[in-house]
């Protein structure tokens, strides 16, 4: 799985939770949260650090 692969699975994670009512949200636990915004991080993170934005051609 490449990085733009990972950051889409995360965001349709993120969306398909937000859909739910917000009480369910409220009640979710905020290690959900968390490792959530760790592996959109580290995708990011990889992504940037493969060089495909930054690197001339």
């Amino acid at each position: 799985m490449n990085a733009p692969t990972a950051i889409l699975a995360a965001a349709n994670v993120f969306a398909a939770q937000m859909e739910e009512t917000s009480e369910a949200a409220r009640t979710r636990s905020p290690w959900f949260w968390v490792v959530l915004l760790v592996i959109a991080v580290l995708a990011l993170a990889w992504y940037f650090r493969a060089g495909t934005i930054s690197r001339r051609p």
